[in-house]
C-alpha cells in the first residue's frame, strides 16, 4: 500500500495528467495563413490542476491519508492509529472510484462544454498519467484488501 500510494502521490505533481492546446484559429478556419503566423499554445497539466475539478483532489487526499496511516502504523507502538482494515479498504475504494470517474470525464475548460471549447480552439485531452493513475489506485485497493484479509485471519 505504501509503494502504490506514495507513487501515486509523487506522480501527481508531474505535469503528464492532461494537456490543453489552444489555437487562435481552429482547424479549417485558418485558411491560407502561414503556420508561423497562427499562434498556438500547449500546456501539460498535473493532477492538482483546476481543470480536473475536485474529484481527483479528493482521491489524492484520501491516498495521502492512507499513506500517513500506514507510515504511522509502521512507526510502532508510540503512535496510536486506528487499525481497522475496513477503513483502508473504504478509503482506497473511494479513491479508485474518483480517479476512474475523472478518467472517464477528462479535464474541463472551466465549465465550458467540450463542443464550445473546440469551437473556440481549445483542445483538452488526457495524457499518459491519467491511465497510470487508476492502475496505481487499483494496486492500492488490492493492498488494502490483502491487509484486511491478513487482519481478519490473525496473521
Amino acid at each position: 500500500m505504501l509503494g502504490a500510494g506514495g507513487g501515486l502521490l509523487a506522480l501527481s505533481f508531474i505535469p503528464l495528467w492532461g494537456k490543453v492546446r489552444f489555437e487562435a484559429f481552429p482547424k479549417g478556419a485558418r485558411g491560407a495563413l502561414p503556420k508561423g503566423i497562427v499562434p498556438e499554445t500547449s500546456e501539460q497539466l498535473s493532477a492538482w490542476s483546476p481543470a480536473f475539478g475536485v474529484l481527483l483532489r479528493v482521491a489524492l487526499i484520501l491516498t495521502a491519508l492512507i499513506v500517513v496511516l500506514v507510515v504511522a502504523r509502521l512507526a510502532g507502538p508510540t503512535v496510536r492509529v486506528p487499525s481497522r482494515s475496513p477503513l483502508y479498504v473504504a478509503l482506497a475504494g473511494i479513491a479508485l472510484v474518483c480517479i476512474v470517474l475523472v478518467l472517464l470525464t477528462g479535464p474541463t475548460a472551466g465549465g465550458v462544454d467540450q463542443i464550445e471549447a473546440r469551437l473556440a480552439g481549445i483542445d483538452l485531452g488526457r495524457d499518459v498519467m491519467m491511465f497510470i493513475g487508476p492502475v496505481l489506485a487499483g494496486i492500492l485497493l488490492y493492498g488494502a484488501l490483502l491487509h484486511a484479509r491478513a487482519t481478519d485471519t490473525g496473521a
